[in-house]
């Protein structure tokens, strides 16, 4: 049975003197003071799961490893090293003597927070700052960013590929449990692979067009094979639904990448965004491009940031919606988690659109700033020309948030698998950016 908290095993527990031993133990503090976020992660770790065993990791230990692996951006066996290696991280972790986890158990034990419990976290730490007057919620400014699956650079030919082996794959696995040696399904990875290396090295559309085409050629032969053998599944009894479903999602896969190839390369014509596929590994990817930067994969993320640089909100949408579009909602979203309709606000040009200041203006904001007015006039936005400038100026400090977001906490790119995997990733490097902002200014 899993313990939510062990007693104090160490009497006397130090933290080094240099600065970020001082961060770690501030964040321990703040910590202690909100027992309520470890009966939170208790919930996740617990529920649908057997009370017999080893007890394991207590799930306060899991919360400070979450929160130290996203604070340092450590790899889950960079963690486990510094778990064995460090003093001051196991006094923060509350390591006994001679106690050590492997990356495995920690990875099964942090991926198990939900991103319920990471949210409602979040939200606590928000409103402790409106309490003790770190956040005022008079001003906030937003802004949307890009983090990235953890998928390569998808191209037609490279789907192709990735399908036909991962089928490749999952079929002997099939046949072995079916036992049935004489199913065939012939995928020639080898020249697959063949085919993939001179489409990638071909000069010209001229040389590259021949090669597709055969590449396809093969993938549409698979297809019709593996149409034949699914009905087949559904009547062996020692197939797994979990099989079934796989190579199920597999064929649906292979005849969305054909078509799409199929259009794009051979026809030359565009395919809508919502029925591309960019990567059978993480298919819930969005093809995200904003301005005129280069396409990214991945999904938009909307942040709100206050006064004191902490993050009061966070939205992951699905799709690339416009960033007019989200700005009522993170408005409203902000208002929520401060308990107070902001006085100012402060976005960059995306954001502008008349209807989004009336609203604004509606609900008790005097000031709504955008980096450019896109027709309208600035008097019909803010009070002055001079409070336009110090709004527009000011908003300019959430870039370097969003920096050291994804500098310092992993948000550049996701490497947790999954949709939902997605978003507590996300939510988990906000929570740990939020204390590490909160300990920083208590340590002032």
């Amino acid at each position: 049975m899993r313990d939510i908290r062990r007693p104090q095993l160490d009497l006397f527990v130090q933290y080094p003197e240099h600065k970020l031993g001082q961060e770690l133990h501030q964040i321990s503090l703040i910590l202690d003071r909100h027992p309520e976020f470890v009966e939170w992660v208790h919930v996740d770790l617990v529920q649908d799961k057997s009370n017999t065993g080893d007890n394991g990791m207590s799930s306060e230990q899991v919360l400070r490893a979450a929160i130290l692996k996203q604070t340092r951006g450590m790899s889950y066996e960079e963690l486990a090293f510094d778990l064995e290696d460090s003093a001051s991280t196991r006094a923060f972790i509350g390591l006994g003597y001679n106690e050590k986890y492997s990356s495995s158990c920690l990875h099964s034990n942090i991926r198990a927070i939900s991103e319920q419990s990471w949210e409602e976290i979040q939200l606590a730490l928000v409103a402790e700052s409106r309490e003790t007057g770190l956040e005022s919620g008079k001003r906030v400014r937003m802004d949307s960013t890009v983090v990235e699956s953890h998928i390569h650079h998808p191209t037609d030919a490279s789907l192709v590929y990735d399908v036909l082996r991962v089928l490749s794959r999952e079929f002997k696995a099939v046949r072995e449990a079916a036992n049935k040696p004489h199913w065939r399904l012939p995928v020639p990875i080898k020249d697959i692979k063949s085919l993939l290396f001179r489409i990638n090295n071909s000069p010209n559309d001229e040389q590259r067009l021949p090669q597709y085409k055969k590449l396809l050629k093969i993938a549409s032969k698979v297809m019709k094979n593996l149409l034949e053998l699914i009905p087949k599944l559904e009547k062996a009894e020692s197939v797994s639904a979990d099989q079934r479903t796989r190579m199920q999602e597999l064929s649906e896969y292979l005849e969305k990448i054909i078509y799409q190839a199929d259009q794009r390369v051979i026809r030359g014509k565009k395919v809508p965004v919502s029925k591309k596929l960019v990567s059978i590994f993480e298919p819930h990817t969005d093809i995200i491009v904003k301005d005129r930067r280069e396409t990214t994969f991945g999904h938009k993320i909307f942040l709100t940031s206050g006064e004191s640089n902490l993050i009061l909100d966070c939205q992951i949408p699905r799709g690339n919606p416009n960033d007019s579009d989200m700005f009522s909602s993170c408005l409203e979203r902000t208002r929520g988690a401060l308990g107070r309709i902001p006085l100012q606000t402060s976005c960059d040009g995306g954001f502008a659109s008349r209807d989004n200041v009336t609203k604004a203006k509606s609900q008790g904001v005097n000031d709504v700033c955008f980096g450019k007015l896109c027709g309208m006039k600035l008097l019909d936005t803010v009070k002055s020309s001079w409070v336009y400038e110090k709004l527009r100026n000011w908003r300019a400090g959430i870039e370097g948030v969003i920096s050291f977001l994804k500098r310092g906490f992993g948000l550049s790119r996701c490497s947790w698998s999954g949709y939902d995997g997605f978003c507590r990733y996300v939510r988990g490097a906000v929570v740990a950016f939020n204390l590490m902002v909160i300990a920083r200014a208590e340590l002032k």
